[in-house]
């Protein structure tokens, strides 16, 4: 996989691998995170309900990954990039597709194509119509924040304040799933998230606006990603506080 090791070396020692060119490592510098909505400019090919669309990359990219997120397939989707299966996506589940090992470098065009995975699918007119709604086009740096990384929970204290904590998942060239610091030594350097509640500078509510139908209010968290001292990813969650998540 793209962000999994290219060699996993097990019980053994004094190991030399010549021939690494680590000159082209950017991962320290490259930008932060992009969101570019993508649902546009998708054209369907002859004779099947598949859509495609050509697209390249902005010389800003390099160093970057790239990622297809997917809100909400209507139906089961296959996605290839010049002409390599290189993801899939659930009827009705929201997705990310790593782009990364199969796109083309900053400038060179490349062209993706989005499929119904059941051949029933491939001549439905609604399946050509709503297959590209809520797409986004994200790059990160190779060390980012993952997909739907973010897990709020918010308990009510004794003085009726919410107490707010974040479970970040991070991802990156080496198998991680959240924040440690300091992190393993294969990664070479240090980890550190940062959260906050936007319009609260912590992660405490004093006095909480309590989440109802009738009033659905929503707070805004946000998590700043550091890796080697570098601020590499910024992402913002919307959560709601619910009076019934009293502390015992």
């Amino acid at each position: 996989g793209w962000e999994e090791p290219a060699y996993i070396i097990r019980k053994c020692r004094n190991v030399t691998i010549d021939g690494i060119d680590r000159s082209a490592d950017t991962r320290m510098d490259t930008a932060g995170r992009v969101e570019t909505e993508f649902s546009d400019g998708w054209s369907p090919c002859t004779g099947t309900a598949a859509l495609r669309k050509r697209f390249a990359l902005p010389a800003e990219a390099k160093g970057q990954l790239a990622f297809l997120d997917i809100d909400g397939a209507i139906c089961g989707l296959d996605v290839f990039l010049n002409g390599i299966r290189i993801g899939s996506c659930e009827g009705g589940d929201s997705s990310r597709v790593n782009l990364s090992f199969a796109v083309k470098d900053p400038g060179e065009e490349n062209l993706i194509e989005i499929r119904p995975a059941d051949p029933a699918d491939r001549d439905c007119a609604r399946t050509i119509a709503a297959m590209c709604r809520g797409l986004k086009l994200v790059r990160t740096a190779p060390v980012h924040v993952g997909f739907n990384g973010v897990s709020v929970t918010a308990k009510i204290a004794s003085d009726g304040s919410a107490k707010v904590s974040a479970d970040v998942k991070v991802k990156g060239p080496m198998p991680f799933v959240k924040s440690i610091s300091p992190v393993p030594e294969a990664w070479g350097g240090d980890v550190r998230i940062e959260n906050r509640i936007v319009g609260e500078g912590g992660m405490t509510i004093r006095k909480p606006l309590f989440w109802t139908p009738q009033s659905p209010h929503q707070y805004l968290l946000e998590t700043k990603l550091f890796y080697v001292g570098k601020l590499v990813d910024v992402v913002t969650n919307g959560f709601r506080v619910i009076q019934s998540q009293a502390m015992p």
